[in-house]
């Protein structure tokens, strides 16, 4: 039942357990982010200390040189925690799309007729999708959160961009996840996460000037997986 339908302290009541899980996996989420970035410091020296060329292009991107006061050693610390943010929720982003695949490509094997009849309020009692939805809200809102202070000190249009489409989605799912509508539209919109792996790979690639067999191969991957 949507929340609207219930008294008020049902509603809150109805709101808080319908939210719990986005809770949870958000804190999972922010364990899993810094595992990361620890063992990143750990098994990669160009991770925990950057070369002049990358020092310089993030930069430039955070147009640190603008900046007064900034010293050579506070302007290599601060690209490379951009660089460490930027690299590691790269990571929990691939992760992201790997779950969900799991969870979503045989629920979209088997119930294709389902999105194919949906309407606007339809939804499923799919445990799956229950939990995808859950899933990705909360990566969504971990997400803006390592982005956030970045957005706000330094200003870089990319990422204040992205902070307006995380705000969206976070209203959007939470309707979807209390109102109990609009998996018609939720489905495959998580399901294009399945690309991130691959986008990711596509940036480790570049990064590291690996073309060839592996960069196409990548890219036809990439291209299947949309």
């Amino acid at each position: 039942a949507q929340l609207e339908s219930k008294g008020p302290n049902e509603g809150i009541m109805a709101f808080v357990e319908t939210m719990t899980p986005v809770l949870v996996y958000g804190c999972i989420w922010n364990v899993t982010y810094w595992l990361v970035h620890l063992a990143s410091l750990e098994l990669f020296p160009w991770y925990k200390s950057m070369t002049p060329v990358r020092v310089a292009y993030y930069s430039k991107k955070l147009r640190l040189a603008k900046k007064s006061g900034i010293t050579a050693e506070k302007e290599a610390r601060i690209a490379t925690e951009y660089f460490q943010n930027f690299f590691t929720t790269s990571i929990l982003s691939s992760l992201h799309g790997i779950v969900l695949a799991f969870l979503l490509v045989p629920f979209t094997w088997t119930n294709f007729g389902f999105l194919l009849e949906a309407k606007i309020g339809s939804t499923t009692d799919s445990p799956a999708v229950s939990m995808a939805n859950h899933l990705f809200t909360s990566y969504v809102c971990n997400d803006f959160l390592f982005v956030l202070p970045y957005a706000v000190k330094y200003g870089v249009q990319d990422d204040v961009m992205f902070l307006a489409h995380h705000v969206t989605l976070v209203i959007t799912w939470t309707s979807f996840l209390t109102g109990s509508w609009g998996h018609l539209f939720a489905v495959p919109t998580m399901l294009t996460e399945v690309t991130a792996p691959f986008v990711f790979m596509r940036w480790l690639l570049n990064e590291f000037k690996i073309g060839g067999a592996p960069f196409i191969a990548n890219g036809l991957l990439l291209l299947f997986a949309w």
